[in-house]
């Protein structure tokens, strides 16, 4: 008797959701082509190497709460790619450094002369409301938490906290992973950071991040240089055209298409299978834009934590700085230092398109209130922007998700790997691939 045909899936985008689908779906025995619009795959967790500094540009650093990150690492066989981090964090106030030890947090906002007792005992009132909620706070969607989005971050500090938790521990971790600020960020955002990426330790890849989607995409059939134009359905199959890596127009057919991108690139692709309703949804998703910035340094500048979260009293534009040579072996050459600058939205979007030259100028002095002579320190300068950088949730947009997915067609052979049901995070990503590829196998 002859095999049945193998069941074929086309992929639009190598991120790391599109490479983790496609590593799903080649293990169940599928055929699967991955059509990437840049030269290499990783997309948002891209790494740049320069004159021996090893630079994350995109993800940089991933908390030990990323399950399905370090399930996929461990089932490809790739553990010899994982640098454990300690996970000390600082919070610059009034002239002074203070730093909490992420492996003990609780303890440490205790311990911490960051804040008062006053707003330490209000911290309970988080917990109590993280415990609420934690259920329906999850990588896959987060459309059950709708009963808990009550508003922004800001008018529940106002209610439930104070001034000072708000401007020292709450708004500046949204800055730092989101770059986005209290009054336009739904509650719902900051207790999914505490639930999922508040963690006693983290992790980075070895040699740079972009090495997690590399190494997966070796062992795929990815296309680069190809602009996919449109994604439909005929019948019970699912077309692709697409325009190759030599400029000639091409279309292909399969089982399943997997669109494993942001939100706004599913609009642009899948237009025609979508309701009015779920691109109404896309069309008013929000990203943060972001222009962060890398500096490779003559010398460790002296900060002990990896992570500096910047509050906004601090600096009104600089969210982070991250210590990228405390990362591993390799990052910076010996003695010297690498750091990672990212600022908020309102300043990616001013600074999307100005010349490199007006960024670092406006930059640098705002880093130097942070590290002071820094600009002295200068070997290396890289400017990295990004339009899209990570979703913004707002007040309402789980129940808007709720809707999206109720418009989802049973059936359908056109699949989502996106962040447009959760916020974006590395783990995430993998989540949607591994979510869209066991759509797919249930439906052969």
């Amino acid at each position: 008797m002859q095999a049945a045909p193998k069941k074929r899936a086309i992929i639009v985008g190598a991120g790391i959701g599109g490479v983790t689908a496609g590593f799903r779906l080649r293990q169940a025995g599928w055929d699967v082509r991955i059509l990437e619009r840049q030269s290499i795959a990783g997309g948002r967790m891209r790494t740049v190497r320069q004159d021996g500094f090893v630079i994350d540009v995109g993800a940089g650093v991933l908390p030990s709460s990323y399950k399905a990150v370090l399930k996929l690492i461990a089932d490809a066989g790739l553990d010899r790619l994982i640098d454990q981090l300690a996970g000390q964090i600082a919070i610059p106030r009034n002239g002074k450094i203070h730093y909490l030890d992420m492996s003990n947090l609780a303890l440490s906002l205790m311990k911490t002369s960051l804040i008062g007792w006053g707003s330490k005992l209000k911290l309970l009132w988080i917990s109590y409301d993280l415990w609420r909620a934690s259920k329906t706070l999850g990588f896959d969607t987060i459309s059950g938490a709708a009963a808990y989005d009550s508003g922004d971050v800001a008018h529940y500090a106002a209610r439930h906290l104070n001034k000072e938790l708000l401007d020292f521990v709450v708004e500046p971790s949204l800055r730092t992973l989101f770059l986005n600020n209290a009054n336009e960020t739904s509650i719902i955002e900051f207790f999914w950071f505490m639930k999922n990426l508040s963690s006693e330790s983290s992790f980075c890849i070895k040699g740079g991040m972009d090495q997690l989607a590399a190494v997966l995409a070796e062992s795929l059939p990815v296309e680069y240089g190809v602009q996919v134009g449109q994604v439909a359905q005929d019948g019970d199959q699912a077309l692709v055209s697409y325009t190759d890596a030599e400029g000639k127009p091409q279309s292909a057919a399969a089982d399943i298409a997997i669109i494993a991108a942001d939100g706004k690139v599913v609009a642009d692709l899948a237009r025609t299978m979508l309701s009015q309703r779920q691109l109404g949804y896309l069309a008013n998703m929000r990203y943060s834009s972001s222009v962060n910035l890398h500096f490779g340094l003559k010398r460790d500048p002296g900060v002990e934590a990896l992570i500096v979260q910047v509050p906004a009293l601090v600096d009104k534009h600089l969210a982070a700085l991250v210590m990228d040579h405390r990362k591993g072996p390799g990052r910076a050459p010996a003695g010297k230092g690498l750091v990672s600058a990212f600022f908020d939205d309102a300043w990616g979007q001013r600074m999307l398109h100005a010349a490199d030259d007006e960024i670092f100028a406006d930059a640098i002095p705002r880093i130097e209130k942070i590290i002071p002579g820094f600009s002295g320190m200068i070997e290396v300068k890289h400017a990295e922007r990004w339009k899209h950088a990570a979703t913004i949730t707002v007040p309402g947009q789980c129940a808007a998700i709720g809707q999206f997915e109720a418009d989802e067609k049973p059936g359908s052979r056109i699949l989502l790997a996106s962040d447009l049901y959760a916020p974006s995070s590395v783990n995430t990503c993998v989540v949607q691939g591994e979510r869209a590829a066991a759509a797919a196998l249930a439906l052969a």
